[in-house]
């Protein structure tokens, strides 16, 4: 004896079963420039949504729920925009974008929350800056910059700011080329370092300035000429 489902349109029992174990659905070219929707296995085990060449924009939604979300868009726009998070929510949230506008962008931030935070721009603008925060929080902040600006390019670096102290680096900024280094400022000591200041050259070295004592060193701060051996420093 055959049995037909006629109330849920099936003909047989094990096809009713797999019906409810998820859900497929599909729209394909609705609209003029064409729309492609899918969203499949929705439910408990979570959702999948797909949307592809709606203006040239694909956008695709992954295990939706408590599992986390993971959304990611596809050339958007003339330029061309990629943007992914993963895993938001209690875990965390990584976003990342690459070569959004004419000159070109790439953010990144990964495990954002408690965990710490990592933002990651690079090749922003026409003269390029690339700016990294890693670890901020209790833990100590990273902060790097490099080639800002259309000068010969400078590198900024803190590293470890708090308590435990604060390391600051700054190379190569402007024409004559300046470097800048502190380490370690606060109660331990000071160690501030400048090379190659200006068109004469200037070097500057100040090691543990505090209660310990302060060593100032400068180098070739005057114009000195050497005639026959003698040298001969200006009045």
């Amino acid at each position: 004896m055959i049995i037909k489902f006629k109330e849920n349109g099936c003909h047989n029992k094990s096809s009713c079963f797999r019906r409810r174990r998820g859900t497929k659905t599909q729209i394909v070219t609705s609209g003029e420039g064409g729309t492609r929707t899918q969203i499949v296995t929705s439910g408990a085990g979570g959702t999948r949504t797909q949307i592809v060449t709606s203006g040239g924009t694909r956008t695709q939604i992954v295990t939706s729920g408590a599992g986390g979300t993971r959304t990611q868009i596809v050339a958007s726009g003339a330029g061309g925009t990629r943007t992914q998070m993963v895993a938001s929510g209690a875990g965390g949230t990584r976003t990342q974008m690459v070569a959004s506008d004419a000159g070109g962008t790439r953010t990144q931030m990964a495990a954002s929350g408690t965990g710490g935070t990592r933002t990651q721009i690079v090749a922003s603008g026409a003269g390029g800056t690339r700016t990294q925060i890693v670890t901020s929080g209790a833990g100590g902040t990273r902060t790097q910059i490099v080639a800002s600006g259309a000068g010969g390019g400078t590198k900024t670096e803190i590293v470890d700011s708090g308590a435990g102290g604060t390391r600051t680096q700054i190379v190569t900024s402007g024409a004559g080329g300046t470097r800048t280094q502190m380490a370690a400022s606060g109660a331990g000591g000071t160690r501030t370092q400048i090379v190659a200041s200006g068109a004469g050259g200037t070097r500057t070295q100040m090691v543990a300035s505090g209660a310990g004592g302060t060593r100032t060193q400068m180098a070739a701060s005057e114009q000195y000429t050497v005639m026959d051996g003698q040298t001969s420093c200006p009045a």
